[in-house]
């Protein structure tokens, strides 16, 4: 039985049971976190059939204090029972026109097309700047409930495609017309009906996985075939049944699939092989895939993201790296060599129950990940959690976004500056990346494919896919269909530097200027002219900038750099803005400047705590004299008074520190601090010296 069937010592769930069963390792038989509902959902009646217009009336319903409603522009005027979740838990027969308006149009899953948002709602869809195009139920998009999704732009045409996966195969989608999109065919499944099933994209060829799917493997589906097909209004109609241009056999189910577009490798994850890791392929030659390598250390990996890295860690840059969710740690693999994948890094993120997924940034310096559990075991609202990886060997934690709403994160994709989160029952939720470097996020716009609710339940958006340069985004579901919306984000722009701390040394034997560039990229249509200014730094600097206005309107995307001449500036810190300044003086963004200037190293720190002797052995509080012209203090503690073999080493922004490592009872230990600025490191400290108190044993007493 391999590790993600026996998730220990991770909680096994079971859901949509009358109540939740939570029991220890060892059960037979576990379901993965997000299971889908135990059958599909009932078909329907005339109205389900994509030619039919039904005729209806509306059903009026109170509002509730939870979630406002709106009536819906079609209704069922059925009074029959209909299997609808009661809880979220059980399924049991409702009368219909005891069901809100919201839940109605779940129940009628009705196609819908060319809905604008207007005061928070698209239809009886709660949102905000985002637009519903067209929604189509899965009923007509092959009749199965659906899971992941990804997408295709023909190179040769240019028309957009929506493969949605489902528990029996993959449905296309032609979204060239993103208010009139068209239901083309189904590629089945190569075995068994799955929940879980995972496609990505290569070579304009589609790939897909399917999890407990015995003898599935991996399919492989030539997309260019989609052109063949004539473009008619019949179409829905006379759906294709269409056939798998390959097959890979050499794993019989995978949870997830990667592709490393730039390398032609796929990594497939969550199987039965290598250990539930990493089963790396290569698919150069898509029409015949071959097994490379396996890594197998992390035990079940749920999902990865595997690139060549461009980063900022100049250590790996070239090389191909895994970005792995690992369930219990969030891990970096290099994969470069097939045959000796080496884990890099490994971090057990505190609040998370079951790290889910992740997507790095575009400049590979943040990585953005997702638990799927810790809204429903940490009781609080949807959490997404930030990591700076310009350190490959060593991930820092920054910070946790959560949201205004309870609902489970899913599945989250990055494009440019947003964040897509598919959130289950709150939908798609567009955050804004723009300062991420303090450790913010900012919700920009959203829409809510699950008006019932915002609960910690697996129900609503599956994945949303944000790439099609039309700027429509599309949003699989699993008891609902698939919705195409457009964002109407307000139009601006994005500063950003690549140093947020200078420490600069001025000489007389050196020119005392410094030079930073700043990138500058309009967002949302954005076409104004733009004008660079500082703030708050001393008078007697001089700065220019190059160019000091940059139009916006004959490019996205632009480059202003800043020269600050410092000769009359006096030693000391300082902090300082950039902005970015419309016509109308209106600051569009700023990005701050810590500038430590000094002309000679440091001063020679003296040592205050611990001297002589701690009385602890833990937690040890080290001081030192601080001085306003340094940067950072190198610190180095030793048990020989020469510091041949340090056993702690840091470098350290104040003149404190409080030791995180535990030190031997009874020893003798050396420290010595150094002073580092811009003008180098200074003069090491005189060395000093102390000792941990002896441990007290008690005798063991027989009787």
């Amino acid at each position: 039985m391999r590790n993600h069937k026996r998730l220990s010592p991770f909680l096994v769930l079971l859901f949509f049971s009358a109540t939740l069963s939570i029991t220890a390792y060892g059960l037979t038989k576990p379901m993965l976190a997000h299971e889908a509902y135990p059958v599909p959902l009932p078909q329907a009646p005339a109205c389900y059939v994509a030619a039919t217009t039904c005729e209806s009336t509306i059903i009026p319903s109170p509002p509730t204090e939870q979630q406002p409603t709106r009536a819906p522009t079609l209704a069922l005027t059925e009074t029959l029972l209909e299997p609808r979740p009661l809880d979220g838990k059980s399924w049991l027969p409702r009368p219909i026109e005891l069901v809100s308006a919201a839940e109605l149009r779940g129940a009628n899953r009705q196609p819908l097309a060319d809905v604008p948002c207007v005061d928070g709602f698209a239809d009886v869809f709660p949102c905000d700047q985002v637009d519903l195009l067209a929604f189509l139920p899965h009923t007509l998009i092959g009749g199965d409930t659906n899971n992941d999704m990804w997408g295709w732009t023909d190179p040769a045409t240019g028309i957009e495609y929506a493969m949605v996966g489902a528990r029996d195969g993959v449905a296309f989608v032609d979204i060239s017309n993103p208010i009139a999109p068209r239901y083309l065919g189904k590629l089945p499944t190569h075995a068994m009906r799955s929940s879980w099933r995972d496609l990505k994209v290569y070579k304009d060829h589609l790939f897909v996985v399917a999890d407990l799917n015995p003898v599935h493997g991996m399919q492989v589906f030539d997309l260019t075939q989609l052109r063949t097909l004539t473009i008619t209004a019949a179409t829905t109609a006379t759906a294709i049944v269409f056939g798998e241009t390959a097959h890979y056999a050499a794993f019989s189910d995978a949870h997830n699939l990667a592709i490393n577009e730039e390398s032609g490798y796929a990594y497939a994850v969550g199987g039965e092989t290598c250990n539930s890791g990493l089963h790396m392929i290569n698919i150069q030659d898509v029409n015949a895939p071959v097994g490379v390598g396996c890594y197998s250390e992390d035990g079940y990996i749920h999902d990865t993201q595997c690139v060549i890295y461009h980063g900022p860690d100049p250590a790996y840059q070239g090389r191909e790296l895994c970005f792995n969710s690992s369930v219990g740690q969030f891990t970096i693999v290099d994969v470069t060599d097939k045959s000796t994948p080496t884990r890099l890094s490994a971090v057990p993120v505190d609040g998370t129950v079951y790290i889910h997924q992740g997507w790095l940034t575009p400049d590979q310096r943040y990585f953005l990940l997702d638990d799927e559990m810790d809204e429903m075991f940490g009781h609080h609202n949807t959490r997404t959690y930030i990591f700076d990886v310009s350190d490959i060997d060593v991930p820092r934690f920054v910070n946790a976004y959560t949201a205004a709403v309870a609902s489970i994160d899913h599945n989250l994709y990055i494009s440019g500056t947003y964040a897509y989160e598919a959130n289950y029952t709150s939908g798609l939720r567009i955050l804004d990346l723009q300062d991420l470097a303090q450790g913010s996020l900012t919700e920009a716009a959203f829409f809510d494919v699950y008006p019932e609710n915002n609960e910690p339940v697996f129900a609503g958006a599956w994945t949303a896919y944000p790439y099609y340069k039309s700027g429509v985004v599309a949003i699989s579901t699993l008891d609902r269909g698939l919705f195409l919306v457009r964002p109407q984000l307000e139009p601006d722009v994005v500063l950003n530097q690549p140093l947020t701390e200078i420490a600069f040394c001025a000489t007389e034997t050196t020119l005392p200027q410094f030079e930073i560039t700043f990138d500058l990229l309009a967002r949302n249509q954005y076409t104004q002219v733009v004008e660079l200014r500082t703030a708050q730094l001393p008078n007697t600097a001089t700065v220019s900038f190059t160019p000091a206005q940059v139009d916006l309107g004959a490019t996205t995307q632009a480059t202003s750099t800043l020269a600050v001449n410092v000769a009359m500036v006096a030693d000391g810190p300082y902090t300082f803005t950039v902005e970015a300044r419309s016509t109308k003086n209106a600051v569009l963004d700023q990005a701050t400047v810590r500038l430590h200037l000094a002309s000679v190293p440091g001063r020679i720190p003296t040592l205050q705590t611990p001297i002589t002797r701690t009385q602890r052995v833990a937690d040890i509080p080290f001081a030192w004299s601080s001085d306003p012209n340094v940067t950072g203090y190198y610190l180095e503690l030793a048990t020989n008074a020469d510091f041949a073999t340090p056993v702690y080493t840091a470098t350290v922004a104040s003149a404190a520190l409080t030791l995180p490592e535990t030190l031997a009872y009874g020893q003798t230990y050396y420290w010595r601090v150094q002073p580092r600025n811009g003008c180098g490191v200074g003069a090491t400290s005189a060395t000093g010296q102390f000792r941990t108190p002896v441990g007290l044993f008690l005798p063991i007493v027989r009787r």
